[in-house]
């Protein structure tokens, strides 16, 4: 993982390669990229947060096709500021193909990580996968500003 700074408070989080392989059946692919501010509490020079501004999380099959992919980038012109999800190939009465935004609420990593485990048959680097989805979940609810 990398983390690089355009600014002294925006930092950009993603991986080191553009995607990383997933171990399972299913021989998956991953990439995200998460860019948040830095800043203190006002009157507080102690307290440090870290706000997101956007992020891009997207899952590709083996052949580096887009499967799906969560985002929420406010400010894109042309683009809408919801939380939403991209998916290809789901069809019923309408169609629906990657164009299509459909709203989400806003979406953390460590949901996307437990997605990718328990619903596509990810094989976890750890035992304890878990319950450290479930701390940094927690951390994310209990500080999300939104």
């Amino acid at each position: 993982m990398r983390s690089r700074s355009g600014s002294e408070d925006v930092g950009v989080w993603t991986l080191s390669d553009r995607f990383v392989s997933l171990q399972g059946r299913s021989h998956l692919a991953f990439s995200f990229l998460h860019s948040y501010q830095l800043g203190r509490e006002a009157g507080d020079n102690r307290d440090w947060y870290a706000r997101s501004r956007n992020y891009f999380y997207q899952v590709h099959n083996q052949n580096r096709s887009e499967l799906i992919a969560f985002h929420w980038h406010p400010g894109r012109v042309g683009q809408p500021e919801f939380p939403h999800l991209h998916i290809d190939g789901a069809q019923g009465p309408v169609t629906i193909v990657r164009t299509n935004h459909v709203p989400t609420g806003r979406v953390s990593l460590e949901s996307v990580v437990r997605f990718l485990v328990a619903e596509l048959d990810v094989r976890p680097l750890r035992d304890d996968w878990d319950s450290v989805l479930d701390e940094g979940e927690r951390t994310f609810t209990a500080r999300r500003t939104w």
